[in-house]
């Protein structure tokens, strides 16, 4: 693969500030045996992503990376799939809810569900599960109003599983957001929502603009400061 050359040049505020730059760029050289250029590079990159070491890897191969399979959903599809490698069932975080929110503004709303896609198998065993398990929960929640009021969201979620399995095209993918958000906290802490949220990913499309781009990116940054290292 050819490298693109280019150089951005910086334009300093004042003659002050470069100064003041240069001499601390030079320090840090010498006492660190590196090029003034791999500095200011370093520089750049830890100002400009996120600290999270897995924040991080996860933006820049997918968000910014340096093939044209990169985006708003790549990056989607990698950060559920991260989330889904928790132990002994559960995900790995539970500060998810704002990637969440994220899909349901950002996902083009006409997409529909389609069957002719490689993961709607595994989308429908994992939406089988969490219907199941959720109907499940409904069942044990003592306050009678609250639990008739999960029981109409768990017949949603069969009525929408039992489309899936018959004619999948009838179901707008944003109402499988909706529908997941309303259960959030059933299931926000167990690694098949996960799954299920990389698949309904893979099979929809995203507003993809440097706006979109850049909430996206400051949710990571913010959600990935409690991630520990």
């Amino acid at each position: 693969m050819a490298q693109k050359k280019y150089q951005r040049g910086i334009i300093h505020s004042s003659e002050t500030i470069k100064i003041i730059l240069d001499h601390r760029i030079d320090d840090i050289a010498f006492l660190t045996k590196q090029t003034t250029s791999n500095i200011v590079e370093n520089a750049l990159l830890d100002g400009l992503f996120p600290k999270n070491r897995y924040a991080r890897d996860i933006i820049q191969a997918n968000l910014y990376g340096d093939t044209d399979n990169r985006g708003v959903k790549e990056t989607l599809i990698a950060l559920f799939r991260f989330n889904s490698t928790g132990c002994n069932w559960l995900s790995k975080y539970r500060n998810f809810m704002p990637l969440l929110d994220f899909c349901l503004l950002y996902v083009d709303k006409q997409a529909r569900l389609s069957d002719n896609n490689g993961v709607f198998t595994s989308f429908l065993n994992d939406f089988h599960s969490i219907a199941n398990y959720t109907e499940r929960c409904a069942q044990q929640i003592p306050d009678h109003f609250e639990r008739s009021e999960y029981k109409s969201i768990t017949n949603w979620i069969k009525m929408l599983y039992d489309t899936a399995c018959n004619d999948p095209s009838k179901i707008y993918i944003i109402e499988l957001f909706k529908v997941i958000k309303d259960l959030w906290l059933m299931i926000d802490d167990w690694n098949t929502t996960y799954f299920l949220l990389e698949s309904i990913v893979t099979m929809g499309e995203f507003i993809e603009t440097v706006e979109s781009r850049n909430e996206l990116y400051n949710i990571v940054d913010t959600i990935s400061q409690e991630w520990g290292d």
